[in-house]
C-alpha cells in the first residue's frame, strides 16, 4: 500500500486529523472533508468536527466484534489502528444494495489474535475500553 504524501499529511494537520497510514484512506479523508460522502455535515467546518470526534471515539480504542458474537457465538477482540469515511460512490452502493446507510466510516481491526481486518463497518462493532 502507498504512503500517505506529504501534501495529504499537510492538509490534514491543518485540521488537527490524524493522517490514516494509507494514500488511499487520506484521500478518503480529504475527500470527505471538501465535499462529504452524502450523509453527515452540511459543510466543511462540521465534516472537519465529525472526523475529529470519530478518530476520538474510536482510533486506538479496543472493540469487540458484535455482528460475529451475534451471528457465531463467539467473541473477538481487538483494536481500531486506522479510521477513514467511506466515499460518496461507496455510500450510494451501499445504499442500493442495502437499502439503509450503514455507517459512513470503516476501519481497520487489528485483532488479539493477530490477524486484522480492513474495510470493517463501525456497525457491529462495540466499543469495550482503551
Amino acid at each position: 500500500m502507498a504512503k500517505p504524501t506529504e501534501k495529504q499529511i499537510a492538509f490534514l494537520h491543518r485540521y488537527e486529523i490524524e493522517p490514516s497510514t494509507t494514500k488511499t484512506s487520506c484521500s478518503k479523508m480529504i475527500g470527505f472533508i471538501l465535499h462529504g460522502n452524502f450523509t453527515l455535515g452540511n459543510d466543511l467546518s462540521q465534516r472537519v468536527g465529525i472526523l475529529r470526534g470519530m478518530q476520538s471515539r474510536y482510533l486506538g480504542k479496543r472493540v469487540r466484534d458484535e455482528a460475529l458474537f451475534q451471528n457465531m457465538g463467539e467473541v473477538r477482540f481487538g483494536r481500531v489502528i486506522v479510521l477513514w469515511p467511506e466515499s460518496a460512490r461507496e455510500v450510494i452502493a451501499h445504499l442500493e444494495d442495502l437499502g439503509y446507510k450503514p455507517s459512513p466510516f470503516v476501519c481497520t481491526v487489528k485483532w488479539d489474535d493477530g490477524t486484522a481486518t480492513a474495510g470493517r463497518t463501525l456497525s457491529g462493532l462495540e466499543l469495550v475500553g482503551d
